[in-house]
């Protein structure tokens, strides 16, 4: 059987932002016009930290189960897309230095804004 390994802790990088603010273009461009949160989480986005250089974004949508409304959109925007379940976040994947967390409004631990105007 073949171990996944875990890339090591690196030093901060100060591309990490840049890094973020690229993939959140694209993400943007991919799911308009529909409202979603998008947000840089884990130790990448705290400045200063040492951290696996996986950049972890989280994106909530209003409704989960409308997987067409957003899954074929990052598909087409070349961000690989995996499977969903109502209520446990989905994860698509731009790049092995980029993981997307899809969540649901208001599933545990995702406050939500995504329906109120707030992008």
């Amino acid at each position: 059987m073949h171990r996944r390994t875990d890339p090591a802790r690196h030093s901060y990088d100060d591309r990490w932002p840049d890094v973020y603010q690229t993939h959140r273009r694209r993400i943007e461009a991919a799911l308009a016009p529909l409202r979603v949160e998008i947000e840089h989480i884990g130790s990448t986005s705290v400045p200063g930290l040492a951290a696996k250089p996986i950049i972890d974004i989280v994106v909530v949508v209003e409704d989960i189960t409308a997987e067409e409304d957003y899954l074929d959109p990052l598909v087409t925007a070349r961000i690989r897309a995996a499977g969903t379940r109502t209520g446990t976040p989905a994860r698509a994947h731009t790049a092995r230095e980029v993981h997307v967390h899809l969540y649901q409004c208001g599933a545990p631990r995702e406050p939500c804004s995504a329906g109120s105007g707030t992008t």
